[in-house]
Parts: structure tokens; sequence; C-alpha cells
């Protein structure tokens, strides 16, 4: 058994090996900044998706290694790796855009918005030379090359990304469909069921489209434990740009059918921005102010504000059209309307038995997947 003088060895060690890591913390961030210099001077994208795979394949490797707990390296060098591009950021913002490559050119669709300007620094990354056609001007230090017109000069582009609202971007499809498009085109919409007769106009006319939906905002800074979904269906080539554009990353790629995609996102988007959306509803009604909730608040209410308070503060349309545009919804808000009158029915009988069993139930479907990923 440790004595008392024992354990106080230790838990001095401890300190000065904290105070060892943040030293070692703080040198990394000095080498990240001389990293990020030189690519300011040189002109390169900040974010290297490549190599953001590298240091955290590695980094697993290492810690199964030294019989440590892969996912803590992960953890580790994610959360590493996302402040040092941040402040590689900070540096790149007041430079100029790299030159152009001729060689390699995308368009993106929209890309004055969040997303579309993501997209426009991730082909950055990929040594696209990137443009930009948006109705909506461009802000911020770092601009791209403006496309004056969609039509002028369409036919020089390897690759057409729309970043653009749902309705918007079929729109966009069936027009890109009548001109010389030589290119791949990318539909990233959060619904497919919205864009279909731009996606069959696009295949009928003998061009190539690809519909991915990126799992993840615009305030993404690295893709270690993201999801981006590639939608699959005869004459899509959402297979080729997972391929050819994202295999390198560190992002989990997952295919799904095309008539799959709304169904299935009624529930990961759907019913979870819903049922937030109505938790914020209750708290605004509860006739208590959000500091007194939060005083007394316990672990799950905290956590649960956490992200209702999230949602609420995202794309307002964009949430609607989610909701709205979604074939699937009536079935999604019908299975949430029984459920709730589910719960109500056993509270105001007083049937403890019952409500066990509904908990029971939730309990094993949980349990269920867990066990199936391990």
């Amino acid at each position: 058994m440790a004595s008392d003088q024992e354990l106080e060895t230790w838990r001095r060690e401890i300190k000065e090996i904290d105070a060892e890591i943040l030293r070692q913390v703080k040198r990394r961030m000095e080498l990240a900044l001389n990293i990020g210099n030189y690519k300011k001077k040189h002109q390169l994208p900040v974010k290297d998706f490549k190599v953001e795979k590298q240091v955290i394949e590695k980094a697993r490797d290492a810690a199964k290694n030294l019989g440590l707990y892969p996912i803590l390296a992960e953890e580790l060098m994610t959360t590493l790796i996302k402040y040092s591009v941040l402040r590689q950021d900070e540096l790149t913002r007041e430079g100029i855009a790299p030159p152009l490559d001729p060689k390699r050119e995308a368009l993106i669709i929209g890309g004055a918005g969040l997303m579309g300007r993501w997209f426009a620094q991730y082909y950055e990354s990929m040594g696209f030379a990137v443009s930009i056609y948006d109705k909506q001007p461009q802000t911020g230090a770092s601009e791209y090359r403006t496309h004056p017109r969609l039509e002028e000069g369409i036919d020089r582009f390897q690759l057409i990304l729309l970043a653009t609202p749902m309705q918007e971007t079929n729109t966009l499809l069936l027009q890109l469909a009548d001109l010389p498009v030589k290119g791949l085109i990318v539909e990233i919409c959060s619904l497919k069921s919205p864009v279909l007769s731009g996606i069959k106009k696009l295949r009928e006319a003998g061009l190539k489209i690809a519909s991915i939906h990126p799992m993840f905002g615009p305030d993404t800074d690295i893709l270690a434990g993201k999801n981006i979904v590639f939608c699959t269906a005869p004459g899509l080539f959402s297979e080729e740009i997972l391929q050819q554009h994202f295999q390198q990353t560190s992002a989990q790629l997952l295919l799904l059918p095309l008539d799959e995609h709304d169904q299935l996102m009624s529930y990961i988007l759907g019913a979870s921005h819903l049922i937030n959306l109505i938790y914020a509803q209750v708290l605004s009604r509860s006739g208590h102010t959000m500091g007194q909730l939060k005083q007394f608040g316990g672990t799950t209410f905290l956590k649960q504000l956490e992200v209702s308070s999230r949602v609420v503060a995202e794309n307002q349309a964009l949430y609607f059209d989610i909701q709205s545009l979604n074939k699937a919804s009536p079935q999604l808000i019908k299975v949430l309307s029984e459920a709730l009158a589910t719960f109500s029915e056993v509270i105001a009988k007083g049937d403890k038995q019952k409500f066990q069993q509904i908990m029971e139930g939730a309990a094993r479907y949980f349990q269920e997947a867990e066990s199936k990923q391990r």
C-alpha cells in the first residue's frame, strides 16, 4: 500500500509532466507559426488534409505500440491540429490568394457563402485554382477570382461545385445542363429530392454529376471524426469524387443509395433539429431566465442546452428547408407526435411499469448499436 509520501511524490511528478506537456505544446505552436509564415510567403493553402490524416494515423499507431488508447492519441492530435490551423489561418487572412493554376480549375457556385468558402479553401488545398460565382459579393481579406457570368468560359473548369440553397441548386443544375460543361458537377444539398430533376437532366445530357452531403458545418477546421455521404445511383459519379478528392483525408466516407438519403436524413437531421427547436421553445416559455436555468442546471440539462443553443443560432432558412422540403417529414412528425402522446398518457395514468418498459426498449436499441460497433 502506498504511503502518503509516495502519493505526494507521484502527484508532484504529474505536475512536472503537465508543465512539460504545455511547454512542448507551446513549442509545437511556435513551429506551426513558422510553417504558417512559410505558407504565407510562398502563397500556399493553410489547410492540408493529407497531412492531417497522416499525423492522426501515425499518432494512433504510436499510442497502440505504447499501450495507450488510440482514441486518446487521436483526440489529442485533433485538438493540436485544430489550434495550429487556427494560428496559421490568422497569418494568412491578410495575405493574397495563391496564383491560379490553369491546369486544374474549380468553380464554386455560391462561393461567397460560408459553406462555399469552406469548399473554396478545401479545393485550394487540393491544388485547384479556385474561382467563385455568387450573386453576393465576397467578404474578407482572402479573395478568390470572381467568375462574372455563369455561362462565360464554363468549359474550362474541371470541377463545378454548387454550395447554394436547395431550390436554387436545382435551378442551377437545370441551367448547367444546357451549357457546354466539360468538368464534374458536384451538388452538396442536405436533401436530394429537391434536386432530382436537375440531376436527371444532367445525366440525360451526358454530363458528369456527383451528389454528396458533408455532415458538418462551415466552421469545421479539420476532417477527423467528420462524415461525408456520397450518394450512389446509375449515372452518378459520386464514388469517383470520393476516390479522387476525399480518399486522402481523415473524414469517414460513406456510400448511400440516392433514393434512401432523404428518409434517413429525416431522422438524422430532421428529428434532431426539431427536437432541439422544440426544447428551446419550451425553455423560452418557462417564465425563467436563461441565467437562472443554467445556475441550477444539472449535467444532462447543460449538455442539452449546449446543443439546443447551437441549433437555434444556425441558418434558419436551411433548417426550414430541411423540414419543409423533405417528403419524409410528415411521417417523422407523426412518429414524434405518437411518442409524445404515449408519454403523456403513461404519465397521466401514473403507469410506472409502462414508463420503465419504454425506457428499457430504448436502452436496448442503443446497447445493440454499441455492441455492433465493438
